[in-house]
């Protein structure tokens, strides 16, 4: 292929040659510009709109999440309130947890500790997801033991306000 090639290229007139020259650089060029150019230059004018309304987006959030982490420290229930343990207790209720198997103490510190026995153990699991999410209560201790009935436990535990932990 390269002999004939040659071949070719040698069978032209020096004239020719500069015309085949030129036509090859002004398809290189368009192909260049057509492929790489254009395509980039589409791009960055679309990334040039787009950049500023992102940052705008990403300011907004950043400012609604320091309101959400401040309404959040506002909602959360203090530990010496005088109904903790009576929202608990109606909480515990509303998550089907027997009210004659548990002892609830709230300690002057804010310290929750409760007692259950022969509980549902997806009960509690729940009941506990319920009280970390709207209550902002944690557990800091828990001690689990089977009662010998399928699926029911014996807990002993402890809960902390989020504002109390370290």
């Amino acid at each position: 292929m390269s002999e004939n090639w040659q071949a070719f290229w040698r069978a032209r007139h020096p004239r020719e040659k500069v015309l085949l020259l030129l036509g090859a650089a002004f398809v290189t060029v368009a192909v260049l510009y057509g492929l790489i150019w254009q395509p980039g230059e589409k791009a960055r004018a679309r990334y040039a709109k787009s950049v500023p309304i992102l940052r705008a987006q990403l300011a907004q959030m950043r400012e609604q999440a320091t309101t959400i982490q401040h309404l959040r420290r506002q909602t959360a229930l203090l530990p010496n309130s005088a109904h903790l343990r009576d929202d608990l207790l109606a909480s515990a209720a509303h998550h089907r947890l027997p009210n004659d198997t548990r002892t609830l103490t709230v300690s002057p510190t804010g310290d929750i500790h409760l007692q259950m026995h022969n509980i549902s153990f997806d009960d509690w699991v729940s009941w506990l997801a319920a009280l970390q999410r709207e209550n902002h209560l944690r557990l800091t201790m828990a001690q689990i033991q089977t009662s010998g009935q399928p699926g029911l436990v014996n807990i002993d535990a402890t809960l902390i306000s989020a504002e109390n932990q370290p």
